[in-house]
């Protein structure tokens, strides 16, 4: 029983010892990019050693690979659960309430605006995600049906992650200096487009149909 509860406590302990590396590789690499970041500094960051790092994680793209799964697990189960409920939260909304958000929003940020393949699977993975909730959504009757759900998955989190990339660009259009501020004034806007739309008919819609091949 005595070597059952030490097998359990050093399994709980070695869980931790992985999330504090990834924690801290979501920090360096938001902060000083994925190439400039070495193992060594994750591991004096995480409070370990180099070969710690990489007992857990075998290498440095396997950690990357590792803090890009954390990312978008947290936003799929936000935005779902939301959504679910009526609710449409941004990415930053969400991940604001979550422990440690600031590292994560610069790393998603840093990820999408070095561009490369982590960008990509990054982006494509988060529209994945999107379709699949915004299904979920369609069944419970919180969101319309579309023809293209792939298309308005890939239109919303283009929109969403604006806010969070034109950050800067988007307080010094609103005068504002404080971010949560200028995220909240984007907010009620975003809402009512997504609300209520923003054309009067269907002109531009009915148009566009008309000229594009099926």
């Amino acid at each position: 029983m005595r070597s059952s509860s030490r097998s359990t406590a050093a399994s709980d302990e070695d869980l931790t010892t992985r999330a504090r590396i990834r924690d801290a590789a979501v920090d360096l690499f938001g902060r000083e990019g994925f190439e400039r970041t070495t193992v060594r500094a994750i591991a004096a960051a995480a409070g370990v050693s180099p070969a710690l790092v990489v007992h857990h994680y075998g290498s440095k793209d396997r950690l990357r690979a590792a803090c890009e799964e954390h990312l978008l697990d947290l936003v799929k189960q936000g935005k779902a659960a939301a959504l679910a409920g009526g609710e449409a939260p941004s990415v930053q909304g969400y991940l604001a309430q979550v422990a440690g958000a600031e590292p994560l929003m610069r790393y998603l940020s840093r990820t999408l605006t070095d561009g490369g393949e982590a960008a990509r699977r990054v982006f494509t993975g988060m529209v994945e995600d999107t379709v699949d909730y915004l299904a979920a959504a369609e069944r419970a009757g919180t969101v319309r049906p579309t023809e293209d759900p792939t298309g308005r998955a890939t239109v919303l989190v283009s929109w969403g992650l604006a806010n969070l990339v034109l950050g800067p660009l988007i307080q010094h259009a609103l005068d504002d200096t404080d971010q949560p501020t200028a995220m909240a004034r984007v907010a009620g806007p975003a809402l009512e487009v997504y609300t209520h739309g923003l054309f009067t008919d269907a002109r531009f819609l009915e148009a566009f149909r008309k000229e594009t091949p099926a």
